[in-house]
């Protein structure tokens, strides 16, 4: 699914170091950039094709930006949907030249989002805006269909491995990780793989989530608060 692996390095007790993502910008950076620092930057569909744009001038280079794009985005809409990865926003999804999404700090996992006096800020099961969309050609677009085909495969495919996921997941228990201390912690990991369902209703079911992030206002609200909270990024 072209999503990037970097390494992390434990040297003692919360001591550690993380291999720098190199030649990549934060959304919340590109979107600072392409629309001079304005928070309305937020809500334009059109910054991130921009930048690639800029960063892909020949027609086979942004060809194959576009299809990074469309396939490190399908990877990690499933992969932050099933492990339920939360606070999920445009300083931490970043983008290369060559069109590769990547997500960092991993700090909230398996359905624990961010709230806000008691209500939860993060209302999508993960991000896909409508400027991820135009960066894939839009809604009815070729690409916007192989990214929803790519998404429903990769979903049926996990379901079908869940117990190496399950396993994984069990003999992190006594790592002390603070969302992750009893087995109770993995159910909901087992309901996002909807495992009561046939491979067609799992199909809709995750087709169905796409159209629900799509629509998310709340997304692209969380967003904006971002580039107005942080302004110091270099235009």
């Amino acid at each position: 699914m072209r999503l990037t692996c970097y390494e992390c390095l434990a040297m003692g007790n919360a001591v550690g170091m993380i291999e720098v993502v190199l030649r990549s910008e934060t959304i919340a950076a590109i979107q600072k950039k392409m629309y001079g620092g304005n928070v309305s930057a937020a809500f334009q569909e059109d910054p991130l094709y921009k930048w690639l744009k800029d960063k892909n001038t020949s027609d086979d280079e942004f060809l194959n930006a576009q299809q990074n794009f469309i396939y490190s985005c399908a990877g990690y809409c499933v992969a932050t949907y099933v492990l339920g990865v939360g606070d999920r926003h445009n300083d931490n999804i970043l983008l290369t030249p060559t069109g590769h999404l990547v997500h960092i700090d991993f700090g909230h996992i398996l359905g624990n989002v961010e709230k806000f006096k008691g209500f939860k800020r993060e209302t999508a099961p993960f991000v896909l805006t409508k400027e991820f969309v135009y960066v894939m050609g839009g809604k009815n677009s070729e690409g916007f269909r192989l990214f929803v085909n790519l998404c429903c495969d990769t979903f049926l495919i996990l379901r079908k491995n869940y117990h190496g996921l399950v396993n994984l997941f069990t003999m992190m228990l006594s790592t002390g990780l603070p969302e992750l201390r009893r087995t109770e912690d993995m159910v909901y990991l087992l309901n996002s793989l909807v495992l009561d369902m046939n491979e067609v209703d799992a199909r809709a079911y995750f087709e169905k989530l796409i159209n629900v992030a799509l629509e998310a206002v709340m997304t692209r609200v969380n967003n904006a608060i971002h580039i107005f909270a942080h302004p110091d990024v270099k235009i």
